[in-house]
């Protein structure tokens, strides 16, 4: 890859051996106004195709990764920063630290939007939740490295005895005047909340959150959140914003309660999801669905570095494509 090529987003996906040709495999190999361009491709792995396009007129310098993920030595997953929730790492970092003998990374892309070195959509590794999303368009793997996209929600509700369940606001996300939330898993090491918040310390039965399914906590102590609070890595936590503290009043210490959790739609066997958006394509029809996921007008046509991520038709190539951009005279995005 050109060495002007710049990655700086946080949680990436990564490869062990990588496919690509989906619909922008289109767009690359067929489309008559990249005639004049220049295009160069070369095989990185068995069943990896990197291709890259120049063109100094438009300002444009693109780059796609292609994998056949019928190739049984080659798999796709996702990873977080070194540094997560709070420090944001360079793909290049990642892929390094990641490679190791029997596991060699092939290529990476940026995944998701970030805030420091946390995603902001839905994120979850091997089977587990790590955080709920916006309701954007998201990748996920399932099992067999099998491809779906769509707008995911994490849906989360806690149920104490035989009372109805308390849906919460989300997982490991900001908390709000009106939110209920819950911090799982080391995701957030230190919460901060407005004044007039309260927590309720937590004990899990598992070490981990998984993406569908109930696991049990014990209730430990309630008190205000006046202060920033750092969690361990093996304490769970739910915070009530101020004006949703009064939902408090129906834990009581000692006791247990339990946690439902699933996505909406439901994705089966899922192993992994990193989200993004706006989605541009549905079933082969360029769509760009930017107000359905509620990014603002013109993010869709101002011209910025740009990642996508999607997949043939038959899902067996997965196609991971960047723009460079905000680099006049080379690749505007």
């Amino acid at each position: 890859m050109s060495p002007r090529v710049r990655f700086r987003k946080p949680h990436k996906c990564l490869l062990r051996s990588f496919p690509a040709f989906l619909f922008f495999a289109w767009f690359l190999i067929v489309h008559p106004v990249f005639a004049a361009r220049e295009i160069t491709r070369r095989r990185v792995a068995p069943g990896c195709v990197f291709v890259t396009l120049q063109d100094l007129e438009l300002e444009l310098a693109l780059y796609a990764l292609s994998v056949d993920l019928h190739m049984p030595s080659l798999s796709l997953r996702p990873a977080l920063t070194k540094g997560f929730p709070s420090k944001p790492e360079s793909v290049l970092s990642m892929a390094r630290r990641l490679d190791r003998p029997g596991y060699r990374v092939v290529g990476g892309v940026n995944g998701d939007y970030f805030s420091a070195g946390s995603p902001m959509g839905l994120y979850a590794d091997s089977g587990n939740l790590v955080k709920s999303g916006r309701g954007w368009s998201a990748l996920a793997v399932v099992e067999g490295q099998r491809l779906r996209i769509e707008r995911l929600r994490a849906r989360l509700a806690l149920r104490l005895g035989g009372g109805d369940p308390l849906a919460l606001t989300g997982l490991n996300v900001s908390l709000g005047s009106r939110s209920l939330v819950m911090y799982a898993g080391g995701s957030s090491r230190t919460l901060r909340a407005p004044a007039g918040s309260r927590i309720l310390m937590l004990a899990p039965s598992v070490d981990s959150l998984p993406v569908f399914g109930r696991i049990g906590l014990g209730i430990g102590a309630l008190g205000a959140l006046d202060l920033p609070v750092p969690l361990p890595d093996e304490t769970w936590a739910l915070a009530f914003g101020k004006d949703a503290a009064g939902n408090a009043s129906v834990f009581s210490s000692g006791l247990t309660c339990e946690l439902e959790v699933g996505l909406h739609p439901a994705v089966p066997d899922v192993r992994h999801v990193v989200s993004g958006g706006p989605r541009l394509l549905r079933s082969g029809r360029i769509t760009v669905e930017r107000e359905l996921e509620g990014q603002r007008e013109g993010f869709d046509t101002e011209r910025h570095p740009r990642t996508a991520a999607g997949f043939s038709r038959d899902g067996r190539f997965l196609v991971l494509m960047v723009v460079d951009g905000r680099q006049p005279g080379y690749s505007r995005g």
